[in-house]
């Protein structure tokens, strides 16, 4: 098998550990631990975006229909909470 260091070494591949035949075989090894990783990142994300929305339902109640003195505007900003949270929920 002739030698491909020359060919891959001017490429980002330019580790001799990435010629072939073991490309990325750190991946079966640590699989388990990747998919790990990936679903702790995936709940830590969720989690922010929960976070988020709560803040901005805790604002939308507090701004349109906690401190409106109007009952019309009351009702308004009661019904788009109602219909961001029904959004939300799906």
């Amino acid at each position: 098998m002739p030698d491909r260091r020359a060919e891959v070494k001017g490429s980002c591949l330019g580790h001799a550990y990435r010629i072939p035949p073991y490309p990325m075989s750190h991946t079966a090894t640590d699989r388990h631990a990747l998919l790990a990783r990936v679903r702790r990142l995936r709940g830590q994300i969720e989690g922010v975006e929960q976070g988020l929305v709560v803040e901005l339902l805790e604002d939308h109640l507090t701004e349109h229909v906690v401190k409106v003195a109007d009952g019309a505007d009351r009702a308004r900003g009661a019904a788009e909470l109602t219909e961001v949270i029904r959004r939300y929920l799906k």
